[in-house]
């Protein structure tokens, strides 16, 4: 199914939009995203977004400057990819104006306004004023911070964003984006579709692709779907770093990851009334016995281990500790967790928490694509010690509050 869209841009130009394009142009949320497989006509619609969002503002606001973002990841990408297919669209229309190279800018004719072309690997071009409107072109490559300027941007004119892009990792766009939509926001919606929903896309190249490609691979490139993860496990836990000098009032917990050669790792931590998890004590030590373990951990609170190893569980609880194995089996259930709280601002870690920053870096899961055919949505191991005891903590916290909700 394809529709006919161009009466927006006044008459001038019609566009042959698909299905995928059409359901984008036609939504009326503050927040849209096109996320598809490649191929599929994703940048080629933010233009046409672009135009009608200009049409919207031009006829609520007559005669006053319209100011508007087009942003890619990377200056690369914004100059091979997104600026010149926002000034080949706009060719012929009643917005066709100058692009600016030098200045990162697209003036608009009539004294109508000008769009500024900005890439995210400058972030701080992103801040500072009020625009009407944005267009993220790759958006599921530009990191959390970026997407926070870019709606701190829009926020006093509640002002609309387009993010056009092929699924990569589950970052913020899956967890702050997608399942939002997902949940019934009505404040956002989203529109996946594969490379051959473009009528345009060679079906031979598709099958080509979906031979040669491991089944994950083709899924996210050609598919637009969110798959197995490649890349860093976390990749936004930068934005949980944070130094305070005051633990607030809460209940107390910790995780434990055993270890003697490897590391034993724990981390203490406060959830507060704001079911915010601040995580303000490390214990990161080799070659250590448990009961020296056992005299420098506070006994206050309740401890989620490694279930792996019962003897140490029983062996700390005896020593005075609370310690609880691990409910949370399932490694991939336990990361959705903690990245849960990460996109949710319900997570704080202190910067002093030097095992959790050396091994978030590292922390990613395998990319060899035979490894991801064969089975494991899991990390690599060997950089996952702190990360364990993390994913211990959240999950068993948050899943004792979902039995209690239920209850």
């Amino acid at each position: 199914m394809s529709g006919r869209w161009g009466e927006m841009i006044d008459g001038l130009k019609t566009y042959d939009c698909h299905e995928g394009q059409s359901a984008v142009i036609s939504s009326d949320a503050r927040f849209v995203a096109a996320i598809a497989g490649t191929g599929g006509g994703k940048t080629a619609l933010g233009p046409l977004w672009v135009m009608r969002e200009m049409d919207r503002i031009r006829k609520l606001r007559p005669g006053v400057p319209i100011v508007g973002f087009c942003v890619a990841p990377t200056y690369d990408v914004l100059a091979r990819a997104t600026a010149p297919t926002l000034v080949h669209m706009f060719r012929d229309t009643i917005y066709e104006g100058e692009y600016f190279p030098s200045r990162r800018q697209y003036e608009l004719p009539n004294g109508w306004g000008s769009i500024w072309m900005l890439s995210a690997d400058r972030p701080g071009g992103l801040e500072g004023g009020q625009i009407d409107f944005a267009w993220i072109d790759e958006g599921g490559q530009l990191k959390y911070d970026a997407w926070v300027a870019i709606t701190g941007r829009c926020g006093v004119k509640m002002s609309r964003i387009l993010i056009t892009t092929t699924p990569y990792l589950r970052n913020w766009l899956y967890y702050k984006f997608l399942r939002l939509w997902q949940q019934g926001d009505p404040m956002y919606f989203v529109r996946q579709w594969s490379s051959i929903t473009n009528p345009a896309y060679p079906v031979e190249e598709f099958e080509r692709a979906k031979r040669d490609m491991t089944a994950q691979r083709f899924a996210q490139r050609h598919r637009g779907e969110f798959v197995k993860m490649s890349g860093l496990v976390y990749p936004d836990i930068d934005q949980c770093r944070q130094r305070f000098s005051t633990i607030p009032n809460g209940e107390h917990f910790g995780g434990i990851d055993f270890g003697w050669n490897d590391p034993f790792s724990c981390h203490v931590a406060v959830l507060d009334r704001e079911d915010i998890l601040w995580v303000y004590r490390e214990r990161y030590k080799r070659r250590t016995p448990i009961e020296v373990h056992a005299r420098a951990l506070p006994r206050d609170p309740t401890y989620f281990a490694d279930a792996t190893r019962p003897d140490q569980i029983a062996r700390l609880n005896t020593l005075g500790l609370t310690v609880k194995p691990n409910r949370v089996k399932e490694i991939v259930a336990g990361i959705d967790m903690v990245n849960t709280r990460i996109y949710a601002n319900k997570l704080i870690i202190h910067d002093e928490c030097t095992a959790v920053w050396t091994e978030a870096n590292e922390y990613a899961y395998e990319t060899d694509e035979d490894v991801q055919e064969s089975g494991g949505e899991k990390p690599v191991g060997g950089f996952d010690h702190a990360m364990d005891d993390i994913r211990y903590l959240v999950a068993n916290i948050d899943r004792r509050r979902k039995l209690k909700s239920a209850a």
